[in-house]
């Protein structure tokens, strides 16, 4: 303890009336502290503090002290050398959740561990918090070398649940003071970060498939053939389920997870998840009700899922990741066809991240945000799959290379498609964009190729943009497609660029090959929007540029239609 805590305590069990004796002291000892150091390190000491704070939720309501939660334990570090005072701690929910009977905790024996030697905070010159000088060679202490100190903190509550502390819990914002000079730390200079202990609870069973089977015991281990294996059945999946490293998973045709509010399976290894027409693999909510994520990550081998239905699922935060998904895929390659996802609570039904991802015949309908959401994804197709009435965007590209080719996009509740991040060489082919808020956005230095696509009904069909200061604006090219009855048809601003040929576009005056006609499709109630030709300008059959459907696509054809490509390749 440095002089100033020693003087400090000594002061602090005297009497109340000594109390401005005791605080003119505390000043001159600081003073007295402080005379042999440096000149430029007494002047940085004044100056405001640079504080860091970690935050730990406990999530544990079974975690208590004197019979209330714990509900959180917080390091504050200091980065200079300063005595502060915690002034204030005041979290912010979301919600009508109020945290009006907390009481704090000081580690005053500095055990890291809440018990009877550590003392309330009542009042908060309790505590001084202080930034020691390392001591060098010789006892000398004042050498611009800094020991990083840490102090801790508990917040329990005989009300709020650690629960629904966590579970609620948006922020927290510190009120801190400079002893020395009364003046208030800025909320800029204190850097706060959240941590939720108990996501990190399942970390061991990552590679331990003994634990594993104690666990389980409804799935097969065959840890000769690394495989385990989900038989066909019901089942109710009461807490969340961590597949080991190293093995295969595979889900038999017929079998249905039914989740609790909450839970989630999350592999290491892959998932072979083959139902089929008869035999579905059901993934859901065993009510009303979320449940959270089925996350595949950080394997070799390509997991597969053909004929699976997701719904009502949400997302998950397990062994320090994110999944935002109802179905997450991260570092894993994966194959998904004639599947369904339904219902999802949270940002995507389905995010992949990092891999290589072949999507056919799907359907992605009535999700909260997004249907799909690819980050980083340098080979991979979305094909022949339909979206409907997603909340946010059917498509979500981010630093992404993939083909998006004869899919069908209705009623996105923002974009159809979105591309961002510098994705480069995407392309979108043969689908259809209707009475969506935007048909496709191109922003943050991407740079794509738009060719034989049907935009229509939306009220923006093609906008592109910066959204994102470090990047720059948007870049298309459009060829062979029709834009029709949106309400703005072509939205960018100076950063971005559009360039549309050999397209069917209103106010079109045959520059760059594009035209005017009223387009006539063969079936719109039945979502055919193929061009009936036999009442439609000829130009609609080849008005079209070959060349690129050749140097994009390795299609030949005779002659290229406007509008969706129905050739066979």
């Amino acid at each position: 303890m440095n002089l100033v805590k020693f003087s400090y305590h000594i002061i602090r069990n005297k009497k109340l009336f000594f109390g401005l004796a005791a605080l003119l002291a505390i000043f001159l000892v600081i003073y007295l502290n402080r005379l042999s150091a440096p000149t430029e390190l007494v002047e940085d000491s004044l100056k405001t503090t640079p504080v860091s704070i970690n935050i730990y939720l406990t999530d544990d309501n079974s975690q208590k002290f004197q019979n209330q939660y714990v509900l959180a334990y917080f390091d504050i570090y200091l980065h200079k050398a300063a005595d502060l005072y915690l002034v204030d701690v005041a979290p912010e929910f979301i919600g009508d959740i109020a945290l009006n009977d907390y009481k704090l905790y000081y580690d005053f024996n500095f055990d890291q561990q809440l018990d009877s030697n550590d003392k309330p905070v009542e009042n908060y010159l309790d505590v001084i918090l202080s930034g020691d000088q390392e001591i060098g060679k010789g006892g000398k202490q004042y050498e611009n070398k800094l020991k990083l100190a840490r102090y801790r903190f508990y917040l329990i509550s005989q009300k709020l649940s650690s629960t629904d502390f966590s579970g609620s819990l948006k922020s927290i914002k510190f009120g801190m003071e400079d002893v020395a000079t009364g003046k208030k730390i800025k909320n800029k200079d204190i850097n706060e970060r959240i941590i939720n202990k108990s996501s990190f609870k399942y970390f061991d069973l990552i590679s331990d498939i003994n634990k594993f089977k104690v666990l389980n015991p409804y799935f097969l281990v065959n840890e000769k053939n690394k495989e385990i294996v989900l038989p066909a059945g019901n089942y109710n999946i009461g807490r969340t389920i961590i597949i080991p490293s190293g093995y295969t998973l595979k889900i038999q045709p017929g079998s249905t997870l039914i989740f609790s509010p909450k839970t989630s399976l999350v592999s290491y290894s892959n998932i072979i998840a083959q139902g089929n027409p008869s035999a579905p693999i059901n993934f859901m909510a065993g009510g009303k009700e979320p449940w959270g994520v089925l996350a595949v990550l950080n394997t070799d081998k390509q997991s597969i899922f053909d004929y699976c239905k997701f719904s009502s699922g949400k997302d998950d935060y397990i062994n320090g990741v994110y999944f935002s998904g109802m179905l997450s895929i991260y570092h894993s390659k994966v194959k998904i066809s004639d599947s369904r996802f339904s219902n999802a609570k949270a940002d995507d039904s389905l995010n992949i991240k990092y891999s290589s991802a072949e999507l056919s015949q799907n359907t992605f309908s009535d999700n909260a945000a997004d249907g799909i959401d690819f980050d980083f994804i340098k080979e991979g197709f979305i094909k022949q799959s339909e979206f409907y009435n997603n909340g946010n965007d059917a498509i979500d590209l981010s630093g992404s290379t993939i083909l998006i080719e004869n899919n069908y996009i209705e009623g996105s509740g923002d974009k159809g498609i979105s591309v961002g991040e510098k994705s480069l060489g995407t392309l979108i082919y043969n689908n259809i964009l209707n009475g969506c808020n935007i048909g496709v956005e191109i922003k943050d230095l991407s740079d794509i190729k738009i060719i034989n696509n049907v935009i229509i009904n939306n009220k923006i069909g093609l906008n592109a943009y910066q959204k994102k200061p470090v990047f720059g604006g948007g870049k298309a090219e459009v060829y062979n497609s029709i834009l029709w009855q949106n309400e703005l048809d072509i939205q960018m601003d100076e950063k971005s660029k559009i360039n549309i040929y050999y397209s069917n576009i209103k106010d079109a005056n045959g520059q760059n090959n594009n035209f005017n006609y009223e387009p006539v499709f063969t079936n719109p109630v039945l979502k055919d929007y193929s061009i009936d030709l036999k009442k439609s300008d000829k130009q609609f059959a080849q008005g079209g540029n070959n060349e690129i459907l050749v140097k994009e696509l390795k299609i030949e054809l005779p002659q290229a239609p406007v509008g969706l490509n129905n050739y066979l390749k």
